[in-house]
């Protein structure tokens, strides 16, 4: 419902995010503003047929001498199929062959104590190719006891953070777990997104599900 050629206002954006989330898209807005920090707020937008898509916009405050003069530069980045596989990776749906084989990125699921039950083959590719490294497989290896000790030295305090929000997630202290993160491979550095969510039956444990980021960070970084 908006064209190549319209100016977009604060308001008219607003206009577009879900009645339900409008709120709290304008609070994140404002305080980027106003703090001069950076953003990241996840959102719903309701499109002129109906249909409701979810949305990441990310982006950098280049601050005037006021809020009213003040800019944001960023961009927003369609997330409604990552959110479609979350809400799946929350059911036991997650254990089975098909959707393990189906997703885009890599997924590993682990139980309450934090053993690798089910990997997805991309996942196991990953780790034996050219993510031996990546932040989010040593943090796993790590937490389901695999011998990566060199690889953990390497990652340092990156590793920690997630392995935590996977702990905290697998202990019901958090209810789930997202970050963006980059992460040098053999082929240049590499953007990546993590999201853990709980494993909704009574055995608990926790679905972590990794997915490449780069060109869309790129865009963003362009964008700034």
């Amino acid at each position: 419902g908006v064209t190549p050629e319209e100016v977009l206002t604060l308001d008219r954006l607003a206009g577009l995010v879900h009645p339900e989330d409008r709120e709290i898209w304008r609070q994140n807005v404002r305080e980027a503003l106003r703090r001069g920090q950076a953003l990241r707020v996840e959102f719903r937008v309701v499109r002129a047929d109906g249909s409701v898509r979810w949305f990441v916009s990310q982006g950098r405050t280049h601050n005037g001498r006021d809020e009213e003069s003040s800019r944001l530069l960023g961009v927003s980045i369609d997330i409604t199929d990552r959110k479609r596989v979350e809400e799946r990776l929350r059911t036991s749906e997650a254990l089975s062959s098909g959707v393990l084989a189906s997703l885009p990125g890599e997924m590993v699921i682990l139980n309450r104590s934090g053993a690798a039950l089910r990997t997805s083959t991309s996942w196991q590719a990953f780790a034996d190719g050219d993510g031996a490294r990546d932040p989010a497989v040593v943090a796993v290896a790590t937490l389901s006891s695999r011998a990566l000790a060199p690889a953990v030295e390497d990652a340092g305090p990156l590793v920690e953070e997630i392995q935590a929000g996977i702990e905290a997630v697998l202990t019901g202290a958090q209810a789930d777990f997202r970050l963006d993160y980059a992460s040098p491979t053999r082929t240049g550095q590499r953007w990546a997104t993590i999201s853990v969510v709980p494993l909704q039956r009574p055995e608990g444990g926790g679905v972590i599900y990794r997915q490449d980021i780069t060109a869309q960070q790129k865009s963003r970084l362009e964008a700034e």
